[in-house]
């Protein structure tokens, strides 16, 4: 099968990898300039990148009605899918970011209590193991997503600038030239 062809099975997955880059670079600015509403979008670019994830795995699952937006219950279906566990510190990750996305209404009993710019190195790993988790041919992590934005011969600003300034995880990636 063809990337093309691989592309076209999983337009959904697809999207969703170019979403979540939009929203991790967003996410990396925001946090880097101490605006912590940008742990909402790591949440929302952590969920994306754990269901396109399963989508390439699973590509007739119907993502929204079988997975809802539950980051923990996300990652436990990541592990059913991969047949393997998944690192509890991506856990720990997991469940911090489900705290700051409450976080988002302040009358929330359930909100996180506090806040540090200091957990982007975990929610870089995190993205970076997601992202080594999709099933896909190797080329067409280059061309979608993350790694599309920060590895290739043109990568796309600002988002290239906000994804690897000061990220410890994606500094050892290579660079990708375009297919």
């Amino acid at each position: 099968m063809t990337n093309l062809d691989l592309r076209s099975v999983n337009e959904q997955a697809c999207s969703l990898l170019h979403t979540a880059a939009c929203d991790y670079a967003a996410a990396r600015c925001c946090l880097l300039n101490g605006l912590l509403s940008g742990f909402q979008l790591a949440s929302q670019a952590v969920e994306k990148l754990i269901k396109a994830s399963i989508l390439f795995h699973e590509p007739t699952v119907n993502i929204r009605t079988e997975y809802g937006h539950d980051l923990p219950s996300l990652l436990k279906g990541l592990e059913t899918v991969l047949n393997h566990s998944i690192d509890p510190k991506h856990h720990q990750t997991v469940d911090k970011l489900l705290l700051h996305y409450k976080s988002r209404y302040p009358d929330n009993p359930d909100r996180a209590m506090s806040a540090s710019s200091d957990e982007l190195d975990g929610i870089d790993e995190l993205c970076f193991f997601l992202t080594s988790q999709l099933f896909v041919p190797s080329e067409l992590k280059y061309r979608v997503g993350i790694l599309a934005r920060v590895c290739r011969d043109e990568p796309y600003p600002p988002d290239h600038y906000w994804i690897t300034q000061d990220n410890n995880f994606f500094k050892k990636i290579p660079k990708k030239t375009s297919p």
